[in-house]
């Protein structure tokens, strides 16, 4: 009898044993780092933000349009009349930031024909987005559907034929910047 308890004695701690054993290596292998490259960033397009000199952003559904230029001595103004001064608050260096290039999501598709390009909604963009830079390079942008689960839109160089998804809170702000224009309150 004492043998028989011996031996469950020395079953179970070689049981508790195996348990431990196994639980840490299940830990260890759920935080090891994933060691395989990641998909490299695509970005629909990518300037320095500081290259960035004339912003003009249209909706043309609402037929509204604002345009900012950066002045001589660096600050962002309403290309209007009276140089109007941005709301800094509002406009800070997030705005020039977020403008030298969305991350995009996913690509959707090259070089479509205008009719496909249509049902993603570039027939009539709902944003469109004119840069100039500091060495006289234009970016154009269009702007269309919002995707069916309503989280991107859609987006392409006016240029180009390649489609991709952004964030729909990337056009949300700059749709917002022509709505409710960033003026500075004296």
């Amino acid at each position: 009898m004492v043998a028989k308890e011996a031996a469950l004695r020395l079953w179970s701690i070689f049981a508790l044993a195996a348990a431990a054993l196994s639980l840490a290596l299940l830990v260890a292998v759920l935080k090891q780092e994933d060691t395989r490259p990641s998909a490299p960033a695509i970005f629909v397009w990518s300037v320095k933000a500081e290259e960035i000199t004339h912003i003009r952003i249209a909706l043309p559904p609402l037929n509204r349009e604002q345009s900012w230029r950066i002045d001589k001595v660096g600050q962002w103004r309403f290309d209007d009349a009276e140089s109007s001064a941005v709301d800094p608050e509002r406009w800070g260096p997030g705005i020039p930031l977020l403008l030298s290039g969305p991350r995009a999501t996913r690509p959707i598709a090259e070089r479509m024909s205008v009719e496909e390009m249509d049902q993603y909604g570039f027939d009539t963009p709902g944003l469109t987005i004119d840069l100039k830079l500091a060495d006289s390079h234009k970016v154009s942008v269009d702007v269309g559907h919002s995707t069916l689960d309503g989280r991107y839109v859609y987006i392409k160089l006016r240029d180009d034929g390649t489609i991709y998804t952004v964030p729909i809170s990337w056009s949300d702000v700059l749709e917002r910047l022509v709505l409710e224009p960033p003026y500075k309150i004296q």
